[in-house]
């Protein structure tokens, strides 16, 4: 490349970087995030951040509808068939099935329904929030029975104790990307 195509071929890709940073699909491909709509819905009914919703769905199944795990955990927010049963009768789903929860709507809907019973319980303690989503409420309870704020060193399973950590960084990744998005968006529409 000679020095007058790239005088001519830089302010083009500059451009074209510029213009492109602004779609929805650059930002959908750098954090992908699938059934926003349906997501934002219920996240706004139980007043839940989305994005922390869509970092549980990210490590749960990876916005697989049909996950199902070794123990029997199902769709998008890898319900319990217990948990959905007992939440279904709870929101008043008529004909509620367990393989209902594959169907993203009612997944996401019971999945976020679950995280805001807990949520009371558990108060400003996402810790504790996110181990019991994971683990279960009683078995929590009994891990915070000596201090008033769970900390991940004090979960004793494992699994538990990265479901915990992956969801925080996923969390803290997504809240970090939308940040930029509207810095970069807003500063372009600015000028």
């Amino acid at each position: 490349m000679n020095k007058r195509t790239g005088f001519i071929l830089i302010p083009i890709l500059i451009v074209l970087g510029l213009v492109l940073i602004n779609t929805n699909y650059f930002w959908n491909k750098l954090n992908p995030i699938f059934y926003g709509d349906i997501l934002n819905k219920y996240a706004a009914e139980y007043k839940i951040d989305p994005l922390l919703i869509a970092a549980i769905i990210k490590v749960e199944s990876k916005f697989w509808t049909h996950a199902q795990s070794p123990v029997g955990a199902i769709g998008l927010m890898q319900i319990m068939p217990e948990t959905g049963r007992e939440v279904a009768r709870k929101l008043k789903l008529s004909n509620f099935r367990d393989h209902d929860l594959y169907v993203p709507e009612i997944n996401i809907r019971i999945g976020c329904f679950y995280l805001a019973e807990i949520r009371k319980e558990c108060g400003a303690d996402q810790v504790a929030m996110l181990a019991s989503y994971n683990a279960g409420k009683n078995i929590v309870k009994t891990w915070k029975s000596t201090s008033p704020q769970l900390e991940i060193n004090q979960i004793p399973y494992k699994e538990t104790r990265n479901f915990v950590i992956q969801v925080q960084q996923t969390y803290k990744r997504l809240k970090l990307v939308q940040k930029i998005k509207k810095m970069i968006t807003f500063r372009w529409a600015g000028y």
